[in-house]
Parts: structure tokens; sequence; C-alpha cells
């Protein structure tokens, strides 16, 4: 992930306290309706910021150290 610009933050964010109005954020400024956030398990406090997006992600799995959690637009039409 590039280390700059508003999408970093919107990061940032999510590793602070991850929420879904900061996702909903996110995806309004990409102008997308599916994000995906990928949480490395080396990382400062990886296990807390897993288990606290586990309750507001869409979806998510595992592969390897990594976790990755599936967001979708409330509003989206999108197939899942």
């Amino acid at each position: 992930i590039p280390t700059g610009g508003i999408m970093y933050e919107y990061f940032l964010a999510m590793n602070e306290a991850p929420s879904r109005d900061t996702i909903e954020q996110a995806l309004n400024t990409a102008g997308v309706d599916l994000a995906f956030f990928v949480v490395n398990d080396y990382w400062w406090q990886s296990e807390k910021i897993i288990e606290n997006t586990k309750n507001i992600a869409d979806g998510w799995f595992a592969v390897g150290d990594v976790t990755i959690f599936k967001f979708v637009r409330a509003t989206s039409q999108s197939p899942q």
C-alpha cells in the first residue's frame, strides 16, 4: 500500500480503530463498492486489529500469516 495520500489515512484509521464508517468513507473516496483490508500477523497489535475487524467485515479469510477482510458497500447491488 502506498504510504501517502488519503487512502493511506483510511488504512491507518482502520489499524487504530476498525469501523464501517471508515470503510464507507474509503469506498466513497475511491468510487468503488468493494474493499479489502489486509492485516499481517507480525504487525503490532495485529491480534486486536483482527478480532475487532472480524466484527464489522462482510467476510474474512486467512492465508498463512495474513488475514484479509472483505467489505461491500451497504447500498451496493453488486454480487458478493
